[in-house]
């Protein structure tokens, strides 16, 4: 909404989709009630949710499989003996 209020702190409103400046007025009067409508309403706070137990497990277990795999594809060192 800041790109709508001027230096003086006026908003401004502006529609131009139809040739009648009756209609133009309406549209402008509609949008500026939805421009108040959604600035004034809050937001219900997000409420954490924690993972479960055995979306934990399958995490650490996919974990180590891609460790794993990645081990694989590593170079083997020779030992000589």
């Amino acid at each position: 909404m800041g790109s709508r209020i001027d230096s003086q702190g006026i908003l401004h409103v502006v529609s131009g989709s139809t040739r009648s400046q009756a209609d133009n007025r309406a549209a402008a009067i509609e949008r500026f009630t939805l421009l108040v409508q959604r600035a004034l309403h809050e937001a219900r706070p997000r409420i954490a949710a924690r993972p479960s137990a055995a979306a934990r497990r399958q995490r650490l277990e996919n974990k180590r499989q891609r460790g794993e795999a990645k081990r694989r594809r590593q170079r083997v060192e020779r030992t000589e003996e």
